[in-house]
């Protein structure tokens, strides 16, 4: 039975005689940033960028059993990353969220959904972190457990 992939991920590549660069691995393709080693904010808004132009969001008739949760992540990641400072923490949380609740629809969200998303949060290491990676402290994986926006806040396109 093959391994489930991880999704679309970023990934350093490191080549003798050459500087190291960021890529995109997405199910066994490897898409250029343009990034090099040092650059790791331009590489992240590449995946950001990457991930909001993968998939087209279908929102159907609405019905929360009908939308996933993905197409919610990529049009508020469409929507809102523009307008924000800091568009590569945006695309960050959002491969997160995707690579945890995956094909999920609206209606699969609960607070217990929510509450395992932040303990499988906890479990993991701060990618930021300089060395010796420090894990994810609780309150950065709960603040995006408890959304402080509703999904029908983004498909309706609702402001703060």
């Amino acid at each position: 039975m093959p391994r489930p992939t991880k999704g679309a991920r970023l990934w350093l590549r490191k080549r003798r005689g050459r500087a190291a660069q960021w890529y995109i691995l997405d199910h066994g393709r490897e898409i250029r940033t343009g990034a090099r080693e040092h650059d790791l904010g331009a590489a992240e808004n590449a995946l950001a960028h990457y991930l909001a132009n993968k998939r087209r969001p279908q929102f159907g008739d609405g019905h929360p059993s009908h939308v996933l949760i993905a197409d919610v992540l990529a049009k508020y990641g469409e929507n809102h990353g523009p307008t924000t400072r800091r568009a590569d923490l945006i695309g960050v949380a959002i491969g997160k969220l995707v690579e945890f609740f995956g094909d999920k629809t609206l209606a699969g969200i609960s607070s217990v959904t929510c509450n395992a998303y932040v303990r499988w949060r906890l479990q993991q290491v701060n990618a930021r972190a300089k060395k010796n990676g420090k894990p994810i402290k609780e309150s950065t994986a709960a603040r995006a457990g408890r959304a402080r926006r509703g999904p029908s806040m983004v498909l309706e396109g609702g402001k703060d």
